[in-house]
């Protein structure tokens, strides 16, 4: 178990280093091509589409086909189209063509790549961990996008200062695929092996606590999209803290998501015991998102810099809290179809997550940065309620 958990965990953070390079790398490239921060986050955007897109079928697959030849497959497909966004702009103008479609259509395509991943997780999970450890199992296997996130900026910028900013899609790629191969060697089919008993998927999708589920993991999805896409250039652009300090201060979120992605699994496994199947997972979700919230809020109106870094910090570590219990309830609900049900969860909080990296610079014009924010943490006390769906005794 150990050695699989440690597996996905890596994965995770590859992941994630794969996913938000280019907020950091974005810098030069938004610089070189003369793309603005609307069009960024039609770019942010078009990778979250295609995850969004593909989670059914990339759960589908995992339940299918196991994951272990999932997630090889899609390691190497992700890893090959972030190469290439290092590389598309320039093929964009040797062929006489617009940058931003080309540059839209790559991370399109590793959003598609990586949206197998999280359903294959949990089809893992369902399959051979214990009920009481299901939990913590899927909150440290997703745990690694913490670790991910949080060396992204540092090493992004470190290449980009070293290489340039196309070495930072260069780099990651060669993560990714070095990975995959070890994934592929590591793993016994026994660890990945599919399901033959078949629940049946019609009748799951007929139950309301699975449409619960999938909208308040929405709002956590447009939360999590913000930090994602916007937190490093909000220090950086907004609260004027220079390129190295916002590239450390931009790992704090994503060191404390990380915890507490380790913290509310067990809780989850732990309240799942006192309370029973649902109530548990749901308990640490309200819990969570409740108070990522109230922390979100902090940050935003917070007057000094480091002081809204805390908060904010703060408020990831409360929302991740929640992520364990999130992907729990799937196997829950159904075992046999756990990777469909996670991929239809996902799915919402990626169209969540596309919606958010373009509304956000879009509010902050309109309205100011500070209230861009409480939208986040709007959006957090939204998911605490629309959660409470799933609360069956």
């Amino acid at each position: 178990m150990l050695k699989l958990l440690t597996l996905l965990f890596l994965i995770s953070s590859v992941s994630y280093i794969d996913r938000i390079n280019i907020a950091v790398a974005g810098k030069g490239l938004m610089e070189e091509y003369g793309i603005d921060p609307v069009r960024m986050g039609v770019l942010f955007s078009s990778f979250v589409l295609g995850y969004a897109l593909f989670q059914l079928p990339g759960g589908a697959f995992a339940d299918r086909f196991g994951g272990k030849l999932t997630l090889f497959v899609a390691l190497i497909w992700w890893s090959v189209f972030t190469a290439l966004t290092g590389v598309a702009g320039d093929i964009a103008l040797s062929l006489g063509f617009s940058v931003l479609p080309f540059l839209v259509l790559v991370r399109f395509l590793v959003g598609a790549g990586e949206a197998a991943a999280f359903p294959s997780y949990n089809r893992i999970v369902a399959s051979e961990l214990p009920e009481d450890k299901k939990g913590l199992g899927m909150g440290i296997s997703i745990g690694g996008i913490g670790v991910g996130a949080a060396l992204t900026p540092p090493f992004v910028v470190l290449v980009m200062e070293s290489l340039g900013w196309r070495w930072a899609f260069y780099l990651s790629a060669l993560l990714g695929i070095l990975l995959a191969f070890l994934w592929w060697v590591s793993v016994s089919e026994k660890g990945s092996k599919k399901i033959e008993e078949r629940g049946n998927f019609l009748q799951v999708l007929k139950r309301k606590e699975v449409w619960f589920l999938t909208l308040s993991y929405s709002t956590f999805g447009y939360i999590v999209y913000v930090y994602y896409s916007w937190f490093f250039l909000y220090l950086n652009e907004v609260r004027g803290i220079n390129l190295k300090e916002s590239a450390l201060l931009s790992m704090l979120p994503f060191v404390s998501l990380t915890a507490g992605s380790f913290i509310g699994g067990y809780m989850s496994d732990r309240l799942r015991e006192r309370f029973g199947l649902n109530v548990g997972r749901v308990l640490v979700v309200v819990s969570g998102m409740s108070l990522a919230g109230f922390f979100i809020l902090l940050g935003g109106a917070s007057e000094g810099n480091l002081t809204a870094v805390f908060n904010l910090s703060a408020g990831a570590f409360f929302l991740f809290l929640s992520l364990g219990a999130y992907w729990a309830l799937p196997i829950e609900f159904s075992n046999p179809n756990a990777g469909k049900i996670s991929g239809i969860m996902n799915t919402g909080a990626n169209l969540g997550g596309t919606i958010s990296p373009t509304l956000t610079p879009l509010i902050a014009q309109s309205f100011g940065w500070q209230n861009a924010i409480n939208f986040s943490a709007l959006m957090a006390f939204l998911g605490a309620l629309l959660i409470l769906g799933c609360w069956k005794r």
